[in-house]
């Protein structure tokens, strides 16, 4: 008497965050062993040399990274021949983007039952001719989309303003407080830290924090003048000194 022997899936991690990846991993090998994990990264660049090589059939994804984010990633390929699972900080709209999108994420910190559900969720849809890759690729455009098209409801004067991200300059700190420059709308003082303001548009691949008071929008970004340190120079004329630690990753990001 035979049993047919479990299916075996190869897949990728790539994630910024050696702890997410190494926690991902030993809960896969300990819950789902039927998922194989041939490669980890932390960068698009190995991934996508990772991923020309491995060919998986599924990838394990976060949003936003130093020196290129998932999206990037995804754009070098033409056709998608795996599936992804988005691996996400906490941010509700963030989630709401992908349930929208139709498409599967897992929130940091991993809990054992939602991989389940997600790797169930992936053996049913893997190989199916239901969703071409087409299809796929319009998902993850739809979720991009989504994601740039956020409001944040903000304070001011006793009102609530409905505030565009992508209208967002930059938001300096103050004290417990900070500064908003929006396209649109006057300076705006909210009731909100930096840190803050970083969980909330962490999944934002435009944005990047340059130092310890100022996140800036690298759509509103003019120039930058070389030296130490770096001074990024804002369409709206004000001037960023990129601190010492954070250096290596604004200049990736801006040389994109």
């Amino acid at each position: 008497m035979t049993t047919n022997a479990e299916k075996i899936y190869n897949a990728i991690i790539v994630d910024d965050e050696s702890d997410n990846r190494i926690v991902l991993g030993a809960l896969l090998k300990l819950f789902c062993p039927e998922i194989n994990v041939v490669a980890e990264s932390d960068n698009i660049k190995q991934a996508y040399t990772l991923i020309q090589k491995h060919n998986p059939e599924l990838l394990f994804l976060d949003i936003k990274m130093p020196g290129g984010g998932g999206f990037e990633l995804l754009e070098k390929f033409t056709k998608h021949t795996f599936e992804i699972i988005f691996v996400t900080s906490y941010d509700q709209y963030a989630l709401n983007a992908i349930k929208a999108s139709a498409l599967d994420y897992l929130l940091k910190p991993v809990e054992e039952s939602d991989l389940k559900k997600a790797i169930e969720k992936f053996k049913k849809v893997n190989g199916s001719a239901a969703r071409s890759s087409e299809q796929y690729s319009q998902q993850i455009q739809t979720l991009k989309t989504n994601l740039e098209d956020q409001k944040i409801a903000i304070h001011n004067r006793g009102n609530v303003v409905l505030l565009p991200v992508k209208n967002i300059i930059e938001v300096e700190a103050d004290s417990n407080y900070s500064n908003v420059y929006s396209e649109n709308e006057d300076t705006i003082n909210v009731p909100k830290t930096l840190g803050e303001w970083e969980e909330l548009l962490g999944e934002n691949l435009n944005f990047i924090r340059i130092n310890k008071s100022s996140i800036i929008n690298l759509t509103f970004c003019d120039h930058y003048e070389k030296g130490s340190p770096i001074i990024i120079v804002m369409k709206n004329g004000r001037k960023h000194a990129v601190s010492r630690r954070r250096r290596s990753e604004v200049l990736d990001k801006l040389k994109q």
